[in-house]
């Protein structure tokens, strides 16, 4: 995965929300069997993604307020 420092804003903040339309989609009980199929998703890296997301959001001087939801 790219290192959160070398995104760009646009790049680092669509990520975030990326991840939270991933877990609530889990949530809502979809399937992501195709995104694990072909290798596009690492299903135990992403909570410590989005941590390291929010933390260089953090840095960059943006608010943060959005935990992760438990899966």
């Amino acid at each position: 995965m790219v290192d959160p420092g070398v995104l760009c804003q646009q790049h680092l903040l669509g990520e975030h929300v990326e991840i939270h339309m991933l877990v609530g989609s889990l949530l809502r009980g979809r399937s992501i069997k195709g995104f694990l199929d072909r290798g596009l998703l690492e299903p135990s890296a992403i909570y410590t993604r989005h941590a390291a997301l929010a933390q260089e959001m953090s840095r960059r001087g943006l608010r943060h307020q959005s935990e992760l939801l438990v899966v």
